[in-house]
């Protein structure tokens, strides 16, 4: 009988081909690790996290947040939301646009807030939290 277990045994642990799972092996395109809440940034060419950078954005009932990365020569903003992300031009010292046929939206500094919306109807979306 011992024989016949240690057989079975010695032909399970012989297998071709065994399946090996890597958690947290989740790369995108780019080579950002997601499951560790990284994101590529088009505007820093490198993988971040929204809940690093220094300008905090969240909605009207704080479930949902997004981050805002301000160029060097802060000709360009990127915000990274949950539904994309946006590249936006400079238009005014505290305000850029992207003005886009499908994705019209604004980020604007208002009473000492970065806040970030839609062009059409100019729904804020968005605001800075303040730490």
């Amino acid at each position: 009988m011992s024989v016949l277990i240690a057989a079975c045994l010695f032909v399970v642990s012989c297998s071709t081909n065994p399946k090996i799972e890597t958690v947290g092996n989740d790369k995108d395109a780019k080579g950002c690790l997601a499951s560790a809440g990284y994101r590529w940034s088009n505007i820093k060419k490198e993988c971040i996290r929204v809940f690093e950078l220094p300008i905090q954005l969240s909605n009207a009932d704080n479930s949902f947040s997004a981050g805002v990365i301000i160029s060097q020569d802060a000709k360009k903003a990127e915000v990274l939301t949950k539904d994309g992300d946006y590249i936006l031009d400079k238009k005014a010292d505290d305000s850029y646009l992207n003005e886009s046929a499908n994705a019209g939206v604004f980020l604007k500094k208002t009473n000492g807030k970065w806040e970030f919306g839609k062009i059409k109807g100019g729904v804020v979306e968005y605001t800075e939290i303040v730490k």
